[in-house]
């Protein structure tokens, strides 16, 4: 596991995949349990995506399939992996298949807006259905972000007055090339927003991730390391509380809140949460340093 982390953390996503793969292999409880080992679960699903997406650049449409349909069987409920996979097997020309992975986003999903005009855009081109192609990007307008209503009606107006077959995919394809709006997109959006010091940003894309799924402990985490950097130390303090709240083991969670704690002056907080640390990891380095400081404080 460490391996794997270490070789996500560096962006060696392939060398990741296969030390989660052997992970797996040694854990045959990991796989269809939806409440536990949520965070290892987020880290194997970046490091499928992250991968996946480099398949996919390098024109290896059916290895980042089947990559990603391994994910699936470990994190079932996240919409961008369907839609991921709706994007494969249209390039590979199984049509069907992309809207069975498309609908299933949905499942997840309703309000996901790409997911919807990429429906719309499969149903266009069926050839047979641009009545229901309409329906479906009328239907995301209730969903969709201010700047983007007036290209979906433009769209619409050129479906129902017949307009070349190339120009309304252009206009599809234009809208698609946005970012789609998800738990894990955002969550990426604000790791990249956080460390390159853009706390408001993050903080904003955080709130977003969380109104969709507000108990996954690792957003809250990352909401408190915003906070914390921007100096908001109580609101840092209360996400950290949450996260723990929700995964009392959260290795992460408890050494931020104890630097945060550090930094506010509650050493003995600071220090309670630093002993859970060593309960959880004995050999890590920066609670044992930071424990050190707190020793010469506290006496």
């Amino acid at each position: 596991m460490r391996k794997a982390i270490d070789y996500l953390s560096s962006g060696d996503y392939a060398k990741a995949c296969n030390y989660f793969e052997i992970y797996i292999s040694k854990n045959d409880y990991f796989c269809g349990n939806s409440d536990k080992h949520e965070l290892i679960r987020m880290y194997i699903s970046e490091a499928y995506i992250e991968y996946a997406k480099a398949l996919k650049e390098k024109g290896k449409y059916q290895e980042a399939y089947d990559l990603l349909l391994k994910m699936i069987k470990i994190a079932p409920d996240y919409s961008d992996v369907f839609y991921m996979c709706a994007d494969l097997n249209e390039k590979l020309g199984r049509t069907e298949e992309a809207v069975k992975n498309i609908r299933r986003a949905l499942s997840i999903n309703p309000n996901y807006f790409n997911a919807r005009i990429f429906y719309a855009k499969l149903l266009y081109l069926s050839k047979k259905r641009p009545e229901k192609s309409v329906a479906e990007l009328k239907d995301s307008l209730s969903r969709a972000p201010g700047f983007y209503i007036n290209k979906v009606n433009k769209l619409i107006r050129e479906i129902i007055n017949g307009t070349d077959k190339e120009e309304v995919i252009r206009q599809f394809i234009s809208i698609l090339r946005e970012k789609p709006s998800s738990v894990q997109v955002s969550r990426q959006i604000a790791l990249e927003n956080i460390q390159r010091g853009q706390y408001d940003s993050a903080i904003s894309e955080l709130k977003k991730a969380l109104s969709l799924k507000p108990d996954f402990a690792d957003l809250h985490n990352l909401l408190g390391i915003a906070y914390a950097n921007k100096g908001a130390k109580d609101d840092a303090i209360m996400e950290l509380k949450t996260a723990l709240k929700i995964n009392p083991e959260y290795l992460k969670a408890h050494l931020n809140i104890a630097l945060t704690y550090f930094e506010c002056g509650f050493n003995d907080e600071s220090s309670r949460h630093l002993e859970r640390v060593l309960q959880i990891d004995p050999g890590n380095e920066l609670a044992v340093n930071l424990k050190k400081e707190l020793v010469g404080v506290l006496n």
